[in-house]
């Protein structure tokens, strides 16, 4: 499926998500070996009934800062371009150089994704995870959710920025209520 860049597109859960992830990781795994990190897939694709845009968002989560310049020069090698914080301290973004990103000798073609690493306390990496863990232990908070999703689609069909922009205060409240056990 083909996703124009700055348009807000919303499909059906696909159980196939979670095995594009999984391959996903084991590349990027080899790339990242014997460094203490995690590789954690975030996001509505990571959430299963959830209608998401069909965009995998992984999450390297590093035990400190320390370890960016490694991961960098690492993923660096695998295809992937930094882009720095993009706004959210901390968790720093890296998109691909092309669609065989990252590189194997059969240079597989793969799915469209965000990656992202980060410290396992900054809040751009924490609350991605207590997002998720939310959505996938309160079927209502992830049906709302959903429900919301498709509003904003449908009222900001040709701005990505807008429909994500207007989600966050849903999720800053998921994310505090998880916070303090609500």
């Amino acid at each position: 499926m083909s996703v124009a860049a700055n348009r807000v597109v919303l499909v059906d859960y696909d159980p196939q998500w979670a095995l594009e992830f999984v391959a996903l990781a084991e590349v990027l795994g080899r790339y990242l070996e014997q460094l203490p990190v995690q590789l954690e897939h975030v996001g509505s694709t990571s959430v299963p009934s959830l209608i998401a845009k069909p965009i995998l968002d992984i999450d390297i989560v590093l035990p400190g800062e320390n370890l960016l310049p490694v991961v960098t020069a690492r993923l660096e090698s695998a295809g992937y371009i930094p882009e720095g914080d993009l706004g959210v301290p901390g968790r720093y973004s890296f998109k691909r150089s092309g669609v065989d990103v990252p590189r194997t000798p059969t240079r597989a073609l793969w799915p469209r994704h965000h990656l992202y690493a980060g410290a396992v306390d900054v809040p751009g990496i924490s609350h991605h995870l207590i997002f998720r863990d939310a959505l996938r232990r309160d079927r209502q908070l992830a049906a709302q959710y959903g429900e919301l999703k498709q509003m904003l689609a449908a009222r900001y069909p040709e701005d990505v920025d807008a429909y994500c922009e207007a989600k966050t205060e849903f999720i800053r409240n998921a994310v505090s209520g998880a916070l303090s056990g609500v």
